[in-house]
């Protein structure tokens, strides 16, 4: 059996589906260190010390770029061409990754990273499937939909403000005026 994904695992996966961006001005939020933190849930303050590794082995490049949505430039994480050749390793191992999946009719089926999209209602990149497991490598599709996964990734520190009542914590009580 495969071991559930490490965080730089996680990183590497979720950097390859940005390895077109190498070149680019403006680059996705995802690519920052607060995109890279919400696609593999660790803390932002986490991201430096999660790649360093990756960096050192000369898997990764760090560069100020425009971020989209974002005033300033920031740090931004590209994959060098060892580092491609890295992940498509990693997601060629990781694809047989088993899990157990509860689709929306509650039915429990066990399925791979790589045959996922057979059993999900709507398309997951790998990536997310991880960081939604329950500790018992079960994936509850019923609470998820695609605007929710959206809506994780692109949550941002900057914002202060709740822009709209759907970014609240649901409460089980309220007590108070």
């Amino acid at each position: 059996m495969i071991a559930k994904p490490g965080v730089q695992e996680k990183v590497l996966l979720h950097l390859l589906d940005y390895a077109d961006f190498k070149e680019k001005v403006e680059v996705p939020f995802s690519l920052s260190q607060m995109g890279i933190a919400n696609a593999v849930a660790i803390a932002r303050s986490n991201v430096p010390r999660a790649i360093s590794g990756l960096r050192d082995q000369g898997l990764l490049v760090e560069r100020q770029a425009h971020v989209q949505g974002v005033s300033r430039k920031r740090k931004a994480y590209f994959l060098t061409d060892s580092g491609i050749i890295a992940a498509e390793e990693t997601w060629a191992r990781l694809r047989e990754f088993q899990f157990r999946c509860i689709n929306i009719d509650g039915e429990s089926v066990s399925t791979s990273l790589g045959a996922a999209h057979e059993v999900l209602p709507f398309t997951m990149r790998p990536v997310d499937i991880i960081r939604y497991l329950d500790d018992n490598l079960i994936l509850d599709a019923r609470s998820l939909s695609e605007d929710l996964i959206e809506r994780d990734l692109s949550k941002q520190v900057e914002k202060q403000l709740v822009t709209s009542l759907g970014d609240l914590p649901r409460l089980r009580h309220f007590f108070g005026r």
